[in-house]
């Protein structure tokens, strides 16, 4: 007996229905389906560029809480609001190290202590220039 070649639309269905899920998934994810992205409230603003700009705050140099003698030079800049003070920014290099001297060296380590560092000084800043940080750059982080 012969074996019949296997019909092509039992290959067929799958394939369309995948094709037709990812699809439908594309569209939703687009915002295509709903409109979303079509309609001109939803657009974001030409560019948060234009809103913003940089401001370089005094390099920190101090020591840490632990061990004896460790040192720190820190250097950021802020992205803030056109309208911030710089002499808020000025007065943040005495928050770096007030809040720098009472770090141990050990919550410095890896990736997550540098992430942790940063949000830290992210919400002191956030504070100091009431509201106005969008983001903060570290440039320079030397431990000795």
């Amino acid at each position: 007996m012969a074996k019949e070649p296997p019909k092509k639309a039992n290959i067929l269905v799958p394939l369309v229905v995948v094709t037709a899920l990812g699809a439908g998934g594309g569209f939703v994810l687009t915002g295509q389906l709903t409109g979303s992205a079509s309609t001109p409230e939803a657009v974001a603003p030409a560019s948060t560029f234009e809103q913003t700009r940089m401001i370089d705050v005094p390099p920190v140099i101090t020591n840490l809480a632990s061990p004896a003698g460790a040192f720190i030079r820190l250097q950021v800049s802020l992205v803030v609001e056109k309208n911030a003070k710089p002499d808020d920014a000025n007065k943040f290099a005495t928050d770096i190290t007030a809040y720098l001297r009472t770090v141990p060296i050990e919550r410095l380590s890896g990736p997550a202590g540098l992430q942790q560092l940063r949000e830290d000084l992210r919400e002191r800043a956030d504070i100091r220039l009431a509201g106005q940080v969008h983001d903060i750059i570290m440039h320079d982080l030397v431990i000795q």
